[in-house]
């Protein structure tokens, strides 16, 4: 999956343990703009992608957590 970090446009992706999709804001991206946004123990932002690409974002990244490729550093 291609994550799509420069458009003017973009969807900050989180999911939990379990695969589920946490939060999901709708920021406008500026290059002057720092957004610190909440990441836990449970919690991972996964990537950035435009509204088109968001339901395959979450299929990815749901494939990669029952891979436990996102987690087994916060265990």
């Amino acid at each position: 999956m291609k994550y799509i970090k420069e458009s003017n446009i973009t969807w900050p992706v989180y999911i939990n343990k379990k695969g589920d999709l946490v939060i999901l804001f709708k920021i406008a991206a500026l290059p002057t703009l720092v957004i610190i946004e909440p990441i836990g123990k449970y919690v991972v932002k996964v990537g950035y992608v435009e509204y088109s690409e968001l339901i395959k974002c979450i299929n990815y990244v749901k494939e990669y957590n029952r891979n436990n490729y996102f987690w087994h550093y916060f265990e």
